[in-house]
């Protein structure tokens, strides 16, 4: 592998705006893979000008409705205003738009399919279509079928004595659609013939929605720009993709296939139904995956710690997604968020007339979790009067409605999580012992975001091909220089933070490149300089509380003693707030009318 080759061309690539619609409706159910090169359909618009991957044999409709493939957001484009038919011959078809379809200077009757050859242009609207030879070539790189066969090709090839062993970068694409998959994988050839990799390097479909390449690489150091490369390029063509990407030994032995197979495959199992892949990259976040995948098969409790938006409640729903249990219900509930009687009601149901206002009998999430998981958000913010009544549903797998006293069997895994010190809680007495060690069979410690900062990049390229989506945005990129900004910010607010700093740098960014003035990430602190949130409040105790009591001190004096209202100022959940004056020994304020 040429890694200033990679460097020059990750860096370098401004991808073009690029309408992709995230949904692939009214085509052919009966579509074939497409075996010959794919075609490039290049749109001019008022606004600007994209292009977009089409495969042989492929329907195409074009719109200003979500519902086309090819969307343009012009007035002067109906809703659904052609069809255009990659089929021998090739043709286009008007669907009775108001502004017509023209070909030739001749405006197409309506349904009347004309038959159209490359290089050929027609107008939708006041726009200009064009469709040319994609220029990408076939794929060169040697393809296996299956991890086995790999195996056994790479096993076979001896090194020569006292040679180095080589290196392999392997990807993982997950394609959004699986259709796209023909034209990821010429993209992906493409990019490797470019860039002048090895013969060596290979591919192989795992999934119907996932490809896999490895490269050769001499360190682990081309990773990173390898990743950015191929995102780039996969976003210049309109495809979203999702790619992990790791760096593994030697492919000639045993043991570096079992590397390359256990990251394919892991990867392949942690996908979650509602966030999709999960960027796994550094040892920490590797090492929580090993212990998942071998306590997932069994009925175990599990307990989640770490910081607050760590990602605490994505490690449940990986459990869940990796378990037996998968194909059964992953209820949620924060133990934070309701008061204590109507937890109650939420976790065990009520019958009929046990409260005011219960005129029906209603299901439990224990119940509604039968067979599956439930996750147990805020574990430690639990009311002690509730904490027992758990403690006999898990003891005892059974649950009594709230007005009920009939016990009723329940099959469900328990997993919870909490940002507090659970020992410490359980000492103090705020929290039960035996239920601490009910729920505390394994524990499973997430790190920082600044504790494994190799996971920066690849995050924050994650939730920008998902802001660009959500928000209907032209696909964008981050600079060299934003990622060296995200990668030296502390952090405070861990991977939530992240994900708010990127998706508002979608939002704001006056092109397709996010630079640092689009993150408005606060300053780096001076070296030994003592490390704050963004609002101000320390995250030590030792040396800053002074300096912590007086801006806690100073918003609930600006807010009159309002909780709620001060911890709003300081940009901090309340609950937090409350436990931050317990912790400081301030008295608790009254309320009062703010000035």
């Amino acid at each position: 592998m040429h890694p200033e080759s990679v460097g020059q061309f990750a860096g370098g690539l401004a991808a073009p705006v690029i309408e992709a619609p995230e949904k692939e409706t009214l085509r052919s159910e009966d579509q074939e893979e497409a075996v010959g090169s794919p075609l490039a359909l290049y749109v001019m618009t008022p606004q600007g000008g994209t292009r977009h991957l089409l495969r042989p044999g492929q329907l195409t409709y074009i719109g200003r409705s979500l519902d086309a493939m090819i969307q343009i957001n012009d007035p002067g484009v109906s809703r659904l205003h052609a069809l255009l038919s990659l089929a021998e011959p090739m043709t286009i078809s008007d669907l009775g738009s108001s502004n017509g379809t023209f070909l030739a200077g001749e405006r197409l009757a309506a349904r009347e399919a004309r038959e159209i050859g490359c290089n050929e242009v027609f107008l939708v609207g006041s726009c200009a279509l064009v469709l040319r030879p994609s220029g990408l070539p076939s794929i060169a790189a040697q393809r296996f079928t299956t991890l086995d066969d790999l195996h056994r090709s790479r096993a076979s090839q001896a090194r020569a004595p006292g040679s180095a062993p080589q290196g392999w970068i392997v990807l993982r694409i997950h394609a959004a659609r699986s259709a796209d998959l023909v034209l990821t994988e010429a993209i992906v050839a493409e990019l490797l013939a470019e860039l002048l990799f090895s013969p060596a390097d290979w591919l192989m479909r795992t999934t119907d929605h996932d490809v896999a390449v490895g490269v050769v690489a001499s360190s682990a150091a081309d990773v990173d720009a390898l990743e950015r490369a191929a995102q780039a390029r996969l976003a210049s063509w309109g495809l979203r993709a999702e790619i992990a990407c790791a760096f593994v030994g030697d492919l000639a032995t045993a043991g570096g296939i079992d590397a390359a197979s256990d990251f394919l495959q892991g990867h392949a199992v942690v996908a979650t139904r509602d966030r999709g892949p999960v960027v796994l990259r550094g040892p920490a976040m590797q090492a929580i995956y090993q212990t998942l995948k071998r306590i997932a098969p069994a009925r175990v409790s599990l307990l989640i710690l770490g910081e607050t938006g760590v990602g605490k409640d994505l490690v449940a729903s990986v459990v869940h997604e990796m378990s037996p249990r998968a194909a059964r219900p992953f209820v949620r509930l924060n133990c934070a968020s309701l008061p204590e009687h109507l937890i109650e009601s939420q976790l065990f149901g009520h019958e009929r007339g046990a409260f005011t206002g219960a005129i029906a009998a209603a299901t439990g999430l224990l119940e509604a979790a039968d067979g599956g998981t439930i996750f147990l958000d805020e574990i430690g913010e639990l009311a002690p009067a509730l904490q027992p009544k758990l403690l006999r549903a898990i003891e005892s797998s059974e649950i009594v409605r709230v007005g009920g006293v009939r016990p009723r069997p329940i099959d469900v895994r328990f997993v919870a999580a909490t940002n507090r010190d659970l020992a410490a809680d359980v000492e103090a007495g705020r929290f039960r012992r035996d239920l601490f060690h009910r729920l505390n069979c394994v524990t499973v410690t997430v790190p920082a975001l600044r504790e494994r900062r190799e996971e920066i990049g690849p995050l924050a390229r994650r939730f920008l091909v998902s802001a660009c989506a959500r928000f209907d945005l032209a696909p964008a990129h981050l600079s060299d220089a934003s990622l060296a900004a995200l990668k030296a910010h502390g952090w405070p607010g861990n991977v939530r933070e992240l994900r708010n700093v990127i998706e508002r740098a979608a939002l704001v960014a006056d092109g397709p490149s996010i630079e640092p003035s689009d993150l408005h990430l606060a300053p780096a602190p001076d070296a030994g300089a003592e490390r704050t949130t963004e609002t101000g409040l320390p995250t030590t105790r030792a040396s800053i509380a002074p300096s912590e009591r007086a801006r806690i001190e100073d918003a609930l004096q600006r807010c009159g003693g309002n909780q709620s209202r001060a911890a709003k100022l300081l940009d901090i959940p309340r609950r937090t707030l409350v436990r931050r004056i317990s912790k400081l020994g301030l008295t608790r304020p009254r309320k009062s009318t703010p000035p």
